[in-house]
Formats: C-alpha cells, structure tokens, sequence
C-alpha cells in the first residue's frame, strides 16, 4: 500500500515557478514535462492502490500528483488550484488531462481557464477527491482506508485497477473485454471453496 502524504497544511503548493517559466519555448521544457508525466504515470501504473492525502494547499503540479493517485482523501480545510494559465504557462505534467477524465469537460475547463481555488466540498462535487473528512480525522481515515485496500486480495486489485484505468482510454467494447480477460486470469478464490453451487452474494457473505 502506498500513500501520499503531506506536510502539515500543505499537500504542494506546485512547482517552482521561476524555473518552470525558465524552461519555456526550450527542448528542455519538453523534456520536464515528458519526464514528470513519466513519473506520475509510473504512480497512475503501481500494481497497488495508491492514496493521496491532502491536508491543505493542493496546487499546479501537487494536484496533478494526487489526481494520479487512485483514491484522494481530503481535509476538509484542502484548497485545490490549477494556477498555470494565470502565472503565463499551462498544465504540462497530465494534470489537465486527468482533470477532464476525473471531473468532466466543463469542470475541467473552468478549473484551468480561470485558475480559481476550489475547496474540499467543491471538490467534491466535481468528482476531484472520493472523500472529504475533518481535519483531525483525515489521518485516521487515510490510515483506516489503507488498511482496508491492503486486506484485499493483492492479485485481483492489481487487476481491477489495470481494468478500470483502462477504460478511461479504450471504448465500452474494448474495455469490456479487457476486463473479461482479466477476469479470466483469475482462479476459482480460496474463500469460495465452502460455498455450494447457487449460493448468492448475501448468503455467501462475499462483499
């Protein structure tokens, strides 16, 4: 299990941006942006699930960084900005290409554009985190989460992960058979050996 975690009251507050206003209009400001996405990607693609915990100040490429993660967990004292446009550059490290899947066009869109801050409720509603707690709790929580996903069986999440990332690029056809594949992967599960043919869900106490 891996978590991304926060100084007290500050997720990230982004990049450095005197450097990053330095790199454009060069091959090395590719380069960064290439080699970051590079980075996020490899987050976006751990076999784990991976859980952004963000305890305040959450900018540029900070929310870029959580929006790779699988789940993000929000205080409810989090702020979220994508301030690129205003600050004469723009998102290049996926963040914007994660939004528009997390949030939508329009969400997405207006984020950018207008680089205004979002708090944890508004965050919400958009579909940026999956949950928003009190700031006292968000640890607790964060911790309580982890350990659910990590009494999982590892094998099948790695799978259910692939497939579901999957599908925010292939269509509803291709995605559904890359999941009937993944599912074919699996092997009849130890802990449905005592159950008898026809039993449900409920009764077999499986979820």
């Amino acid at each position: 299990m891996t978590a991304a975690l926060a100084l007290e009251g500050v997720f990230s507050s982004g990049g450095n941006i005197r450097e990053l206003r330095a790199l454009a209009g060069s091959t090395a400001g590719l380069w960064f942006s290439e080699s970051m996405q590079s980075v996020f990607g490899t987050v976006a693609e751990l076999a784990k699930p991976v859980i952004a915990v963000v305890n305040g100040l959450c900018f540029g490429a900070g929310l870029a960084l959580a929006m790779a993660a699988d789940l993000r967990i929000a205080a409810d004292t989090a702020v979220f900005s994508s301030p690129q446009v205003g600050l004469g550059i723009i998102p290049g490290l996926g963040g914007g290409q994660r939004a528009i899947r997390l949030c939508g066009r329009g969400p997405a869109k207006h984020s950018i554009l207008t680089g205004g801050r979002i708090n944890a409720e508004s965050a919400l509603r958009m579909g940026l985190v999956e949950l928003v707690v009190p700031a006292p709790e968000l640890w607790a929580v964060a911790r309580s989460m982890a350990t659910l996903l990590a009494s999982k069986p590892q094998h099948p999440m790695a799978l259910a992960k692939r497939a579901v990332n999957l599908a925010q690029q292939a269509s509803l056809g291709a995605g559904c058979a890359y999941e009937a594949s993944q599912f074919g992967l699996i092997g009849w599960p130890q802990s449905f050996e005592h159950l008898s043919p026809g039993t449900s869900w409920v009764e077999g106490e499986c979820c």
